[in-house]
């Protein structure tokens, strides 16, 4: 079950994405290229791998940071039937959450 919920976060993360990329009333920046070329490497991974372990943590953070900036960004302008800024911040919630989960699972079974 936990293998289709990260499949369907990556998946909706990804189309939300490209919704972004679609609609300009969105900045194009080379930030949110920067966020899709990770997630898809990520999502690519997981696929082939069926874990999140491989995730770095300097690249969470910057996910999150830059997620985070374009919340703060568009949350408040965007309109309320999209909402692609709440979706992005979600799923990558979500995800990091996953991953959390996997870490702290590796490192009991290192104690």
């Amino acid at each position: 079950m936990k293998e289709q919920e990260i499949n369907k976060l990556f998946s909706v993360f990804l189309d939300t994405l490209n919704l972004v990329f679609d609609d300009n009333f969105y900045k194009n920046t080379p930030e949110l290229q920067e966020i899709q070329k990770i997630m898809n490497r990520w999502y690519c991974d997981f696929k082939k791998e069926k874990t999140l372990i491989n995730i770095s943590l300097q690249e969470i953070q910057f996910l999150d940071l830059e997620i985070t900036d374009f919340f703060d960004k568009y949350i408040e302008t965007e309109d309320a039937l999209y909402n692609y800024t709440e979706i992005l911040s979600f799923n990558l919630s979500q995800l990091e959450k996953y991953w959390k989960d996997e870490v702290i699972e590796r490192n009991k079974k290192n104690d």
